[in-house]
């Protein structure tokens, strides 16, 4: 097991689920739990993980056969989402409205003012993606925007995410695991940051920061502007 994270009671769970071979960062109490080194420095916990976990792979000496991550898409999956959606629904835009917490969402209103740009920009079929805890968002985003071409994908399985996401013209939305799918199936990926530092690994994504206020707390998703999001989208669909 390598473990790609800081986290103590992650290390402990793999002692305890009897893992015989346990590696990781080994940021103080968690090498109490690891067995094998490299043991990294707590400075790297300043830099983004992505670099933590690239620099750790490098110090054990595992090879990283991609620069960028990669992810392929199964004929399966593709047959699948080939029976949800019809041709008169493509071309599509992916919209990721999913988050794994709360500080990375960025809201109804803002993803409402967004399909509203993209439908005027002449991106009529629009496909919103996320768990089944973003479904009522997803019906109130339905109901404010008054589209009919607006397709609720909540709660698919990955596998057809992927599926679907391959088939994309671009993503736009949150930063959260779709948004690195998209980013993985080679798609351009117009990823809202807001609380965290933009990722950088991989060329497929154009990232799109909140404005900068240091009295502000922790509310970036909010000061993205949609207007701005449809500008960067229109420069580089050009």
């Amino acid at each position: 097991m390598v473990l790609l994270h800081q986290s103590v009671r992650l290390a402990a769970a793999t002692l305890l689920a009897g893992i015989p071979v346990r590696c990781g960062y080994g940021y103080g109490a968690q090498r109490w739990f690891l067995n094998r080194g490299p043991v990294m420095s707590r400075q790297m916990l300043q830099e983004h993980q992505f670099q933590r976990a690239t620099q750790w792979l490098q110090a054990a000496g595992i090879a990283m056969q991609e620069q960028e991550p990669r992810l392929t898409v199964t004929g399966a999956a593709r047959q699948a989402v080939a029976m949800r959606m019809t041709a008169e629904q493509k071309p599509f835009v992916a919209i990721g409205i999913g988050a794994s917490e709360p500080s990375r969402q960025w809201g109804t209103a803002g993803f409402v003012e967004l399909v509203r740009g993209l439908r005027a920009a002449g991106w009529n079929n629009l496909v919103l993606l996320g768990g089944p805890s973003e479904a009522a968002m997803a019906e109130e985003i339905q109901l404010a925007s008054g589209s009919t071409r607006l397709i609720a994908a909540i709660g698919w399985p990955l596998a057809e995410v992927a599926a679907l996401l391959a088939d994309a013209s671009f993503y736009v939305g949150n930063n959260t695991g779709v948004m690195n799918m998209a980013a993985a199936v080679g798609i351009p990926t117009y990823a809202l940051f807001g609380t965290v530092p933009p990722f950088d690994h991989s060329r497929h994504i154009i990232a799109i920061s909140s404005p900068k206020d240091p009295s502000a707390g922790d509310d970036g998703m909010k000061r993205i502007d949609p207007a701005g999001v449809l500008a960067t989208i229109a420069a580089n669909q050009r």
